[in-house]
């Protein structure tokens, strides 16, 4: 059986979905990881991996849906 492998996400796709879809404290949490220098960055998603965590993967299955909804509109188009 092949095994396949899991769509990942950066820490900076991450930020984007928790901007856009988390709440207050998750949207303040991502403010703070965009005005920090890189080491800060790293710093701050270490101190809160778990949330940065499962944004990854909201943010993977994102970026996966939304490639299929590019392809059904081109594919829509012929």
């Amino acid at each position: 059986m092949e095994q396949q492998t899991k769509p990942t996400a950066t820490d900076g796709e991450a930020v984007h979905v928790m901007r856009q879809y988390g709440g207050s404290f998750i949207k303040q949490l991502a403010q703070l990881w965009l005005t920090a220098d890189p080491i800060n960055q790293a710093r701050v998603a270490e101190a809160f991996r778990p949330e940065f965590d499962r944004y990854r993967v909201d943010a993977a299955a994102l970026a996966h849906y939304q490639g299929l909804a590019r392809e059904a509109e081109l594919a829509g188009r012929n």
